[in-house]
């Protein structure tokens, strides 16, 4: 079994990490470019399309956290290995049902793969902070995210292509493609010697089904709020008994002997600082993504081509800067890229309030360069707070910052999207974006500028700053949670 000393591991380790993370994000790519295509030609709905994309968000979202907790309890390599091949299962599925002009087998497939991402994201994430010392674990995860970066870029424009040489069910064979070469990988490397040895804890049925049911029907009710208008009965009794089943949740997890993930980890300052971050860096990216790619074609007459390639940009600053971001975090601690994050975030919404105003694409691309860097540096925040918590822990650790931001994304994209009603009124769909962008630009600028203030007081000083990220073992609370020394 190498250990993490093995520089030989550590590049498996990382090819691994990052050819996983890479097939989910062709994979989504894919299906985005193709969902137009798979509406006309399997005959369905344009509401029945969009679960296309929305149903293996849900089934991550919901999951991830149970994936994690599994990856802790049964060990991360076989449940890495594992969330791999029902992925592949899933993508494999997908595929015929293209061939085989099946709506409904595409839906199932689509949520296998879903539940396969759930598996092995959060097991990758914890195994590849297992194999780095924690002097490297950074500039480690720094290089994996701009690897994937890299692969994000390119993936709608290979999937562009398959669509119209080869047709739209192969642009699920990429994804397949990144999960085998991650597998490959994966066995190579076997168990890290540093891994915490499985527990043998039953799964928590009872949380997980109460934590599925409570995120996926606040999600779904978030995404409808972007349709119906956050104040729509359908939204607030979906909000509301998601609300409700979230509360029940904690209240089972507190109660239980062996929880899916205990509530109070949050007395882990690390961990909170992450949760936090992990929520809001998706107000700016929605900002600067969809409400953007919206109002270049519709204000600036931009074609969807040209409106891809517009935003290259902050995919592009995200990968250049992500390994740096990743050693300074080695270096000095968090609390550094924490303030270039926000500040960076700051600054992307400011610039964006001014380009939607002045109807500057070029000022506009300042905020998308800004809005990658602030990705970047916050991205830091993941290592930071698996670090920061026993072995034994991390899995759950990185299952539940996946559905914090899964969970950001729905809920910025519905509050910018009813805002954009409210204030752009019958013209939001064209003239009407010019005066209600940068008011919401501006309030977003206040939000991340308050967002800091308390992420860097959760930073705390040096030397508070540099423990999370792994150079201090961690305690255990009163009820178990980690905190940093």
């Amino acid at each position: 079994m190498a250990g993490p000393s093995d520089d030989t591991t550590r590049r498996l380790a990382m090819i691994a990490a990052a050819a996983a993370l890479s097939a989910w994000a062709l994979d989504s790519a894919g299906a985005t470019v193709a969902v137009p295509v798979i509406q006309t030609s399997l005959g369905i709905s344009i509401t029945a399309s969009q679960w296309v994309l929305n149903l293996p968000l849900l089934a991550v979202a919901g999951l991830v956290t149970l994936g994690g907790w599994l990856g802790d309890r049964r060990g991360r390599v076989p449940m890495f290995a594992l969330g791999l091949i029902v992925f592949a299962v899933g993508s494999v599925g997908a595929v015929a049902s293209g061939i085989l002009a099946a709506p409904t087998l595409l839906f199932l497939a689509r949520f296998v793969e879903g539940i396969g991402a759930a598996i092995f994201i959060p097991a990758s994430t914890a195994f590849l902070i297992d194999v780095y010392p924690p002097d490297q674990r950074g500039s480690a995860t720094g290089r994996t995210f701009a690897i994937t970066m890299v692969v994000t870029t390119f993936g709608p424009i290979l999937a562009g292509a398959l669509v119209q040489s080869i047709g739209w069910q192969w642009v699920f064979l990429p994804g397949v493609i990144a999960a085998a070469i991650a597998f490959v990988a994966l066995l190579r490397v076997g168990r890290p010697a540093t891994a915490a040895a499985p527990g043998g804890a039953r799964v928590d049925v009872v949380g997980a089904v109460l934590l599925f049911l409570a995120v996926a029907t606040l999600i779904d009710g978030l995404m409808q709020a972007g349709v119906d208008g956050l104040t729509a009965p359908s939204v607030i009794g979906a909000v509301g008994f998601g609300l409700v089943l979230g509360a029940a949740w904690v209240v089972w997890e507190l109660r239980s002997k062996a929880p899916l993930l205990d509530p109070r980890v949050v007395r882990s300052r690390p961990v909170l600082l992450a949760l936090i971050v992990s929520l809001m860096r998706f107000l700016p990216a929605v900002l600067g993504g969809a409400f953007l790619a919206r109002y270049v074609q519709e204000v600036l007459g931009f074609s969807p081509t040209v409106t891809g390639l517009a935003l290259m940009p902050g995919t592009i600053a995200t990968f250049l800067v992500a390994g740096a971001a990743g050693k300074l975090l080695d270096r000095v601690g968090i609390r550094p890229p924490m303030a270039a994050a926000m500040a960076a975030f700051v600054a992307a919404c400011a610039v964006y309030a001014i380009g939607y105003g002045s109807e500057s694409y070029l000022i506009l691309a300042v905020g998308i360069v800004l809005g990658g860097v602030g990705l970047a540096f916050s991205n830091t925040n993941q290592p930071y707070a698996i670090s920061a918590v026993e072995p034994e822990r991390r899995g759950a650790i990185a299952g539940i910052l996946p559905l914090a931001g899964q969970f950001g994304n729905a809920l910025w994209l519905a509050v910018l999207t009813a805002a954009l009603v409210a204030l752009g009124g019958t013209d939001a769909s064209g003239g009407g974006q010019v005066t209600a962008l940068p008011t919401m630009a501006w309030a977003s600028a206040g939000a991340m500028l308050v967002t800091g203030v308390v992420v860097l007081g959760l930073a705390g000083g040096r030397k508070a700053a540099r423990a999370g990220g792994g150079t201090a073992a961690p305690t255990a609370g009163p009820a178990g949670a980690g905190t940093a020394r």
